[in-house]
């Protein structure tokens, strides 16, 4: 080859690495992306929870007074009238104070009856009347403590109900305050559930709400919401709400889950949340969960948010947003931090 063909070639692959050079800086094609904007979105509808089964009616029992359970006469799940004899301990010493203090008031009134026809005859000095009037006094006293610490040997059930807790054996040793018995009313229920103190203004007492037991096939109820904390739990800042649920299925018991749908009204006096579709929300490793801002409607930019709670129309978000943003919603699987973007249609 002489020496023209051979500068001939050199032009030729200078011209085509130049060429492969000018396309290298052009870079990859922006991605396209779809959008909307975070601005806030009426809360008007029906905004879903999870929460369990409570009975309404629950009350804690125990003996008045320590001492060794001597009798049980009831187990957990069994039905109760008012008044039945749930349990008892050991009264032989009570019995014995109860007997004693008898003895005395008996004595004192005796001593009473006697001396006050020598006080009525002012046969008596006043000051040896007083004595025998505060004795008899500190006998009945005597008495009624004697007669309350008795009856406090037994646990009778206060309500018409069902068993729900049995704490106590035959033989153990109680002390008082102690929980022996827990009843419910198994034919009065209420589904509870929490929300952040940033909801709490939207619930009212007698709003519609439906609920949904899946362990009872899915079973759906209505009900209406009957109770609305006033005061929040100190470790979760969070305020509980009660759903009375009517017509209830029997085989409903306490400590179910259930999914509770609250339809919201509009004259709560508050401003209204952003509210995001769930797809355009992405979880990282970290749990952190963040979404895809178009900054500039040219570059794709990562942000960091804070999430609610499930609505019917998404997610709301209570941080991270302040509504001025454009949202990538299709294409979120195919952008990264600082990436080109093409708004679609």
């Amino acid at each position: 080859m002489n020496i023209k063909g051979i500068s001939s070639l050199l032009i030729v692959s200078f011209a085509v690495a130049a060429v492969s050079c000018s396309e290298n800086n052009i870079g990859p094609r922006p991605v396209q992306v779809k959008v909307m904007q975070s601005s806030a979105t009426a809360v008007d509808g029906i905004r879903n929870y999870s929460g369990t089964t409570n009975s309404a009616v629950s009350t804690n029992l125990s003996f008045g007074i320590p001492g060794i359970v001597k009798k049980v006469h009831v187990s957990e799940g069994q039905k109760v009238k008012k008044g039945d004899r749930l349990a008892e301990i050991d009264d032989v010493s009570y019995k014995s104070a109860y007997t004693t203090a008898k003895s005395m008031l008996d004595q004192a009134q005796d001593a009473y009856d006697r001396l006050k026809v020598l006080h009525d005859k002012q046969a008596l000095a006043d000051i040896k009347w007083v004595e025998i009037e505060s004795k008899l006094t500190q006998a009945k006293s005597m008495l009624d403590v004697a007669e309350k610490e008795l009856s406090n040997c037994r646990i009778t059930a206060p309500i018409n109900g069902t068993i729900s807790v049995c704490n106590i054996e035959e033989g153990q040793y109680c002390v008082p305050a102690s929980t022996a018995f827990t009843i419910i009313d198994p034919d009065n229920m209420l589904c509870t559930f929490s929300v952040p103190e940033k909801e709490i203004n939207l619930f009212q007492k007698g709003m519609e709400a439906k609920v949904v037991i899946p362990s009872i096939n899915n079973s759906v109820i209505r009900g209406t919401v009957s109770k609305v904390g006033t005061s929040a739990d100190m470790l979760t800042h969070t305020y509980e709400i009660g759903v009375q649920i009517e017509g209830q299925p029997g085989v409903m018991r306490p400590g179910m889950i259930c999914k509770i749908a609250v339809k919201l009204q509009s004259n709560t006096g508050i401003s209204s949340p952003i509210v995001l579709p769930s797809s355009a929300i992405m979880l990282d490793y970290d749990n952190t969960h963040y979404v895809w801002v178009a900054q500039g409607d040219t570059v794709a930019v990562r942000r960091n948010i804070e999430i609610g709670q499930a609505v019917s129309d998404g997610i709301t978000i209570e941080g991270g947003l302040d509504g001025s943003e454009n949202i990538i919603t299709d294409g979120i699987l195919k952008v990264s931090e600082g990436c080109r973007i093409v708004i679609c249609e």
